[in-house]
C-alpha cells in the first residue's frame, strides 16, 4: 500500500510538472499578430514622409515630384532613410530572406515547402514572387521616379520600359539579398523592428515635418 501511494504521489507530481511546463512553453511562444501587420506599422512612417513632401496621396503627383534634375530628384536620394525603412519592412512583409520566418524551407518540417507538391506548391511559391514583383513596383514608383526617364515625356512608351527596368533592378536586389544574408532569429527580428526601425522611422518623419515647416515660412 505504501508503494502504491508513493507511486500515485509521484504520478501526480509528474502531471503537475508537465502542466506547468506546458503553460510556460505556451506563454513563451504564444503567437502574436502576423509579421506583415507588425512591419506595416513601421513602413507607414516611411510612406508618410513621402506623402508630406509630395503633398498628395496620388501616385501620379508623387512620380511628378521626382521628374526634376535628371533622376537626382528621386525620393531615394531625398529620403534615403525612408527608403531603407520601407525596403526592410517590405522584405519582412513579403516573407523574403532574411525574414522568411513563416516558411523556412530548409529548417521546418511543415508548411507548403514539405506538405504540398505539384500545382499546390506552385501556387504558394508563385504568390510569394507575385508579392515580390508588386512590392518592387511600389518601390520603383515611390522612390525611383516611376516611369520618368530620358525622353519619357516626348516618347511616352519609353516610360513603360523605364518602369519595368527599375522593377527588374529591385527584384534582382531582393534575390541578391536572399542569396547573401543569412536568416535571422524571430526574437532578433522583433528587436530590430521595434528598437531600430520604428524609432528610425519616427525620427525621420519628425525631421521631415520640421524641415517642411521651416521652409514653408
Amino acid at each position: 500500500m505504501i508503494g502504491i501511494g508513493h507511486s500515485g504521489d509521484q504520478t501526480q507530481t509528474e502531471m503537475a510538472m508537465s502542466e506547468q511546463m506546458e503553460k510556460e512553453v505556451h506563454g513563451k511562444v504564444q503567437p502574436g499578430p502576423p509579421i506583415g501587420e507588425r512591419t506595416m506599422q513601421v513602413d507607414t512612417f516611411a510612406l508618410l514622409s513621402i506623402v508630406m513632401i509630395a503633398g498628395s496621396l496620388r501616385m501620379t503627383e508623387i512620380v511628378g515630384m521626382q521628374s526634376s534634375l535628371w533622376g537626382l530628384g528621386w525620393f531615394i536620394f531625398i529620403q534615403p532613410i525612408a527608403f531603407l525603412v520601407f525596403f526592410i519592412s517590405g522584405l519582412a512583409e513579403a516573407g523574403r530572406s532574411p525574414f522568411d520566418l513563416p516558411e523556412t524551407e530548409n529548417e521546418l518540417i511543415g508548411g507548403f515547402a514539405t506538405e504540398y507538391g505539384g500545382m499546390k506548391f506552385g501556387l504558394f511559391f508563385g504568390a510569394e514572387y507575385i508579392h515580390t514583383v508588386v512590392f518592387s513596383f511600389i518601390v520603383a514608383t515611390l522612390f525611383l521616379g516611376g516611369w520618368n526617364g530620358p525622353l519619357a515625356e516626348q516618347v511616352p512608351l519609353l516610360g513603360f520600359f523605364y518602369l519595368l527596368a527599375k522593377v527588374a533592378v529591385m527584384v534582382f536586389i531582393i534575390i541578391w539579398v536572399r542569396a547573401s544574408i543569412p536568416r535571422v532569429r524571430f526574437d532578433k527580428m522583433m528587436n530590430f523592428c521595434w528598437k531600430f526601425l520604428l524609432p528610425l522611422g519616427l525620427v525621420n518623419l519628425a525631421v521631415t515635418a520640421l524641415v517642411i515647416a521651416i521652409f514653408s515660412f
